[in-house]
């Protein structure tokens, strides 16, 4: 979106600050609520990738998962872009690709979550990755269900990219990341059983008492019920027939 789509300064500064959109720079913005789902994500980012060019790192990490707009644009390609877009400079990586590590939405091509997790691993400045990139990568690979060993099979494959080492390195505490964050959840998981396991015996064990109360009470109702003697109870006249409760009258109507 254009920033003069948008009718007076005063207009734009309340709706970034109502967070309706999200600014790119001085002349563009693109709406909040597209940044909510993959595919506006993706009709965002395909507007700031050159054509023939795919997005990856940081880009390609915001398509995926979302988050704060990376500053600049990196993709995949064999051209060199000078111009910056939306205040962005266009980073390439020129490095092997094959097809089956790339995915097209819309009419972005991106490059695949694992392929992702590989090129983000091999930025060799921490400048050039988002902050936290381990736990993000982690996020990520599990989001898609993609075991960090599909990463790692295709650096090994790869031994000339850039930042070899320090990627592998980074992966393999990925891998540790996760691990420890499936132990975590696993536990709390029980943890939350133990407790509805309690609190259900802590109710059957009320609930027992409480039966156990009613019982006491009706037998010491039973045990303290009518006597005849008090002459509410039933008359029995002389050929055995009863009339509760009714007497002498019952005599007079007979």
């Amino acid at each position: 979106m254009q920033i003069d789509d948008v009718t007076g300064d005063m207009g734009l500064e309340r709706l970034v600050e109502r967070k309706v959109l999200v600014r790119l720079d001085d002349t563009c913005a693109y709406p909040a609520s597209y940044a909510g789902t993959l595919y506006g994500r993706a009709s965002i980012a395909e507007q700031m990738v050159p054509f023939g060019a795919a997005a990856t790192g940081p880009l390609a990490l915001w398509v995926w998962q979302g988050g704060r707009f990376p500053g600049r644009v990196d993709v995949v390609s064999g051209s060199h872009f000078r111009a910056r877009v939306h205040g962005r400079q266009i980073v390439v990586h020129n490095r092997r690709t094959p097809p089956e590590q790339l995915m097209r939405l819309r009419q972005l091509l991106v490059t695949s979550p694992m392929r992702t997790a590989c090129d983000l691993a091999c930025m060799d400045l921490p400048g050039q990755r988002p902050s936290h990139t381990e736990a993000l990568i982690a996020r990520m690979l599990d989001a898609y269900g993609i075991k960090v060993s599909q990463c790692l099979k295709t650096l090994w494959e790869n031994p000339r990219w850039p930042n070899h080492g320090p990627a592998v390195r980074m992966l393999m505490n990925v891998e540790k990341r996760m691990l420890m964050d499936r132990q975590r959840q696993e536990l709390s998981e029980a943890e939350h059983i133990d407790r509805l396991d309690d609190t259900n015996d802590e109710i059957n064990d009320d609930i027992g008492a409480d039966i156990g109360k009613g019982d006491t009470m009706i037998i010491d109702a039973a045990d303290d019920g009518p006597d005849d003697t008090t002459g509410r109870g039933t008359d029995v006249t002389a050929d055995g027939s009863g009339f509760d409760g009714m007497g002498d009258d019952a005599e007079r109507i007979r």
